[in-house]
């Protein structure tokens, strides 16, 4: 896919990373579900995304925002026609 991530913090040296992934138009972040070791906290800063959680989907808009504990297997997923884009914290680091 043509994903695109931006670290936003200016190094992994800390316990806390932020960054922002842009997801085009009618695609996902991956084929299937991923997981993290630790908590993920995500906020929709523009378009419309579906979160695939292990046995389950969450329909987000802009402003909404979601935590993720640690372990959750999920993706994410565009299915509009306009690019969404997300922001997440995760600790610790993982990019």
């Amino acid at each position: 896919s043509n994903l695109e991530y931006v670290l936003l913090t200016p190094d992994l040296s800390g316990a806390l990373e932020m960054a922002l992934m842009k997801i085009p138009p009618r695609s996902q972040s991956s084929d299937d579900l991923f997981s993290h070791t630790g908590e993920e906290v995500a906020y929709v800063s523009s378009g419309q995304l579906v979160l695939h959680l292990a046995d389950k989907e969450v329909a987000l808009n802009t402003g909404d925002s979601v935590k993720l504990p640690p372990g959750t297997h999920h993706s994410w997923d565009n299915q509009s026609d306009q690019e969404a884009v997300l922001i997440f914290a995760i600790t610790p680091p993982t990019f």
